[in-house]
């Protein structure tokens, strides 16, 4: 694909967009990006997780160490953000996603007791600070992360 050529790009809510492709952002064939965002609010986790999903997708999903070095860090900023992983109450041994209901196998924990398991704690959901995850009550409230999904179609348009 050349530059200056036009792409079209197929949001998560089934929307088209018409960009102009730089040459060196083009991907392939119905490749999708996640896209994180940092939500500059104070709210619950379970808030948070409302939010993201009526305005994009879901908080933010980490498979790996790649894509924990992708979230977004506000400069300067330094207090937790939720991310989308909790502590199963009905599995005291499983953390899962909220966006797959189903656990990852990256991890990123700060320390061992950050991951608490103990029947009469509220549940505990996710937050991270300068790239590591500890656990908080899902009734604290923080700023958070959220993830779209960016189809890319590769094709040309015809104005």
């Amino acid at each position: 694909m050349e530059a200056g050529s036009h792409v079209l790009y197929l949001l998560l809510d089934n929307t088209l967009q018409n960009n102009v492709c730089v040459s060196a952002v083009c991907f392939s064939l119905c490749s999708e990006i996640p896209l994180y965002h940092f939500v500059d609010k104070n709210l619950t986790w379970s808030e948070a997780q409302q939010f993201c999903r009526q305005h994009y997708h879901d908080l933010a999903c980490v498979s790996s160490s790649e894509d924990n070095l992708r979230l977004p860090r506000p400069p300067g900023y330094s207090a937790p953000v939720w991310i989308g992983l909790y502590d199963d109450p009905t599995d005291l041994s499983q953390w899962k996603w909220t966006a797959t209901n189903s656990s990852g196998s990256f991890q990123n924990w700060r320390a061992a007791e950050d991951q608490p398991r103990y029947i009469h704690e509220p549940q505990q959901c996710a937050a991270m600070m300068w790239s590591t995850w500890f656990s908080r009550s899902c009734s604290e409230r923080h700023r958070f992360k959220y993830r779209m999904f960016l189809s890319l179609v590769q094709g040309t348009i015809n104005c």
